[in-house]
């Protein structure tokens, strides 16, 4: 499991680890945390209260984040709000399936293809039931990391959002020469 961003409260790890801590150790997984921020300590201590030190890497920053999306099997971010996050897209784009909050940006880049995988924000058990099943279902994940390729590749890549900009453009400049104010 990854998460990346910043170590602050708006992020919602510490939601992210009341709902690992409630995996138990029947499941096999590892969180990596890449960033930094305020709320390090407090996350660092939150571990060990939970006796997650053995399962979570606080792994700091990373100059090769390419690799770092390569090497993980699923993106987790339990935001409590959030805009656009560009650590979505990232993943899409890297392949890396997400599990996310349903809030705000996540929701507009997720909603439809990916709607099973947004969970409420704040919400413990809906977090730790989608955790889990997405440990057990390593399939699922797998196609939800090449719908989210696919999704980026179509949607969010330089060039699709080139030519949408030229189309709203052109749009633009049809409505003014039948001289239609937009």
């Amino acid at each position: 499991l990854l998460f990346v961003g910043r170590l602050d409260e708006q992020k919602g790890l510490s939601v992210l680890f009341e709902a690992l801590a409630r995996l138990g150790n029947a499941s096999d997984w590892k969180l990596a945390v890449y960033g930094a921020g305020p709320e390090e300590k407090n996350l660092r201590r939150l571990c060990g209260e939970r006796g997650l030190d053995e399962r979570i890497e606080f792994a700091g920053v990373s100059a090769d984040m390419p690799s770092v999306y390569r090497n993980a099997d699923l993106l987790v971010l339990p935001s409590l709000h959030e805009g656009m996050p560009n650590v979505v897209l990232e993943a899409m784009s890297s392949g890396l399936p997400v599990l996310a909050t349903d809030i705000g940006g996540t929701r507009e880049l997720l909603s439809g293809w990916a709607s099973s995988w947004l969970v409420p924000a704040r919400n413990i058990d809906r977090l730790s039931e989608a955790l889990g099943r997405a440990i057990r279902d390593p399939d699922a994940l797998a196609e939800l990391g090449m719908r989210g390729r696919r999704e980026a590749e179509e949607h969010f890549s330089y060039a699709s959002i080139a030519r949408q900009t030229i189309e709203d453009y052109e749009q633009l400049l049809r409505a003014r020469r039948r001289g239609v104010r937009a």
